[in-house]
């Protein structure tokens, strides 16, 4: 097993920004691109990198879905989060 991009690796670092971000909940995609953000903070004028400016690392944004959600099943089935479903109306509501 890979170790690198693992979904235990991401999820430790889910389970880290769901922390920060409580009692306000994350979706996917705002999980994974606040995941994207940690990784390439140089990028975005923040603090250097944890990975490397490689070419083609803005790629891994969008392969980071599938692997995000393995890992946000191991924090469900381990007890360290939840899944919360909403369903928003045609008026921008929360139904």
């Amino acid at each position: 097993m890979n170790p690198f991009n693992s979904p235990l690796e991401i999820g430790v670092r889910a389970l880290v920004l769901l922390a920060e971000s409580h009692p306000q909940p994350l979706d996917l995609a705002q999980l994974a691109v606040l995941d994207h953000a940690v990784l390439h903070s140089g990028d975005l004028d923040g603090p250097p990198s944890l990975h490397p400016s490689l070419p083609g690392h803005s790629g891994e944004l969008g392969m980071k879905r599938t692997v995000l959600e393995q890992a946000l099943l191991v924090l469900v089935r381990a007890g360290l989060a939840r899944v919360e479903a909403r369903v928003i109306n045609r008026k921008g509501g929360i139904a």
